[in-house]
């Protein structure tokens, strides 16, 4: 490394102020992101020898570090069951977020909240914290996260919301399903999944599919059941059983359908493996598209089944930018971002 060069040498490379070098190699909150970046890179490249504070002459040891002090750490805060964040959609999200953290130098924390968790509960030391299913009502947990930038991410919008949020456009996802099917032929269909009062996501996938399908003078019956998913092992595994009672169901209707749409993946997985057990071959005496494009699972099957993709990895990318973004700009209007999901045929 040359010990010759200088501040002023690095802000020339960068095209930034020696001001703002020295605001990033202190870590304050007043140096935007891109400028980080051009100074980070423009140390490396120069060879720039960057002294602890310790080291510096004329340092003078603090107690405390100021408050515009960066930690460089982004808090993932949830209130999901554990096993949850290892399935693919979710397992997708972390990567997204971990990818674009990383990019920025940052570290993450993954905080997995009881729902009655206090606010003592929440990470130290971190500069912001997305939220991912927070269902907390506590008064002081609400007020912590306000005094923060955050960014919820995944599921439905709400009308009141405190924070920017970073999702898919789930009346999409219905609409997408049912025009697949319309596109093969289909006019008799099932939409098979849980009670739709139980989620507002799958309430709108429920009636985007059916508005859809109906309006281009299809049939649509629509079969509920809450016992279509396992989760009683610390996974989530298709609930054999439920889905068997489901298909009885299915062959009680006036006509057989030739399609089903089933808004999650986990339920396809048992519908390939129950309905043969019926007499009936899917992909061949009827068609089923899913949600989440888990092609980890979906792959093994021939003809491998239709899912709706709805990028979780861009939505875990996007919410750090848009985290980083609300840093900077703390008093700016509330934004919701929705990502357009895409039919996922291989």
């Amino acid at each position: 490394m040359n010990d010759k060069i200088s501040i002023v040498d690095v802000a020339a490379v960068a095209g930034v102020s020696p001001a703002t070098v020295s605001r990033v190699i202190n870590n304050s909150h007043k140096a935007s992101r891109e400028s980080v970046l051009k100074v980070q890179e423009a140390i490396k490249s120069t060879g720039y020898k960057v002294i602890p504070p310790a080291h510096r002459k004329g340092h003078r040891p603090r107690s405390r570090r100021p408050a515009s002090y960066r930690k460089m750490q982004v808090a993932l805060i949830s209130q999901v069951k554990p096993f949850l964040l290892d399935t693919p959609i979710y397992s997708k999200v972390m990567r997204g977020i971990e990818s674009e953290l990383g990019d920025s130098y940052y570290n993450l924390i993954v905080r997995n909240l009881p729902v009655n968790s206090p606010w003592s509960a929440i990470p130290h030391k971190i500069d912001g914290a997305i939220l991912f299913n927070v269902r907390s009502q506590d008064p002081k947990l609400l007020r912590s996260f306000r005094e923060m930038p955050c960014v919820r991410i995944m599921g439905a919008g709400h009308e009141h919301d405190v924070f920017d949020h970073v999702t898919y456009n789930n009346n999409t996802v219905g609409r997408l399903a049912a025009e697949h099917l319309l596109k093969n032929g289909h006019k008799r269909v099932v939409y098979l999944g849980m009670p739709i009062l139980d989620s507002r996501t799958f309430k709108a996938r429920y009636e985007s599919f059916t508005s859809t399908m109906e309006n281009a003078g299809a049939t649509v019956n629509g079969v509920f059941n809450n016992s279509l998913v396992d989760e009683s092992n610390n996974m989530q595994l298709p609930d054999v059983k439920g889905l068997g009672l489901a298909i009885e169901q299915i062959k009680t209707l006036p006509q057989m359908p030739t399609a089903i749409f089933a808004p999650m993946d986990t339920i396809v997985i048992g519908l390939y493996h129950t309905l043969p057990h019926y007499g009936i071959v899917p992909g061949k005496d009827i068609e089923i598209i899913g949600v989440n494009n888990d092609a980890i699972f979906l792959n093994n099957f021939s003809p491998r089944p239709a899912s709706v993709e709805i990028h979780p990895m861009k939505i875990g990318r996007e919410a750090v930018k848009r985290l980083f973004w609300r840093m900077e700009n703390p008093k700016d209007p509330l934004e919701q971002i929705e990502f357009e999901p895409e039919i996922a045929l291989y």
